[in-house]
């Protein structure tokens, strides 16, 4: 789904997404990078950040440093960000952040952010090396490091990416997979294991990431968004919602469509 409204909205955060190169699209949703879109006039905004069962590595550039973070949070939490501080990163698909780097998310969940040296030293120095050293933009150089990563360990898409085809298309629905003779613990294992979640709470992750989408088309009702996004009903989706997100469903959209008006005008 386009959406050019998102794109306005943070243009004065100098905010671009890249699609990741065809070896990669198992494991990278997309890269990004920010910052410096007007170095004359500092503008700081709050935003919120939702739970992701993919998770994030985010390098940041401030006084001549670099600092590579990665993230995997179970909650919602409000973040300041700005222009003034250069940011690139990578948001990978469930299971990505495992595969190319070696790291379950659930050494992340407990905080919303952890420094990649603590967790893994040696790749943390290689990082730093190569974005002090290189002249390509962070985002290619990210994008590099990684395809070297995949090759480095001969990173092959494991059973989480054969099962994400039959998963998503199948509405996110554990059955799917019970039907093809795999057990629910078995499932459950490997999706803690790779995500940091189990199942049903990728499975809602992703009905709220879909319902985030459908709620800014102002003439849908709340209840046909619940039907469309998998959801019991209206109060069963305004539960998960506001589980997920901090505000409910009504709330969400009348901040997002104000937001999108002034933006217009």
């Amino acid at each position: 789904m386009s959406r050019p409204w998102l794109n306005a909205q943070l243009a004065y955060l100098g905010f671009r997404h890249y699609s990741p190169v065809a070896e990669l699209r198992h494991w990278v949703m997309n890269l990004w990078s920010s910052g410096y879109s007007d170095p004359e006039q500092k503008v700081v905004s709050e935003h919120v950040m939702y739970p992701d069962p993919g998770g994030k590595l985010v390098v940041h550039y401030d006084d001549g440093q670099y600092y590579i973070l990665l993230s995997s949070s179970h909650k919602p939490y409000r973040k300041q960000v700005d222009n003034q501080h250069q940011l690139a990163g990578v948001h990978f698909l469930p299971g990505g952040m495992h595969a190319l780097l070696d790291i379950e998310p659930s050494e992340l969940i407990a905080e919303d952010s952890l420094p990649l040296v603590d967790i893994a030293p040696d790749m943390a120095d290689e990082l730093q090396h190569l974005l002090q050293h290189s002249k390509v933009s962070n985002v290619q150089l990210i994008q590099q490091w990684l395809l070297l990563l995949a090759q480095r360990h001969s990173v092959t898409p494991g059973r989480l990416q054969q099962w994400w085809a039959v998963f998503s298309d199948s509405d996110y629905r554990i059955e799917a997979l019970q039907q093809r003779g795999l057990s629910r613990r078995t499932v459950e294992r490997e999706f803690r294991r790779e995500t940091g979640f189990s199942p049903l709470q990728v499975t809602q992750l992703l009905r709220i990431r879909q319902a985030r989408e459908l709620i800014l088309q102002a003439e849908l009702s709340l209840s046909d968004i619940a039907q469309q996004c998998g959801f019991y009903d209206q109060a069963h989706f305004s539960h998960i919602f506001k589980r997920f997100t901090m505000q409910t469903p009504q709330t969400y959209r009348q901040r997002k469509l104000s937001h999108i008006y002034n933006i217009r005008h």
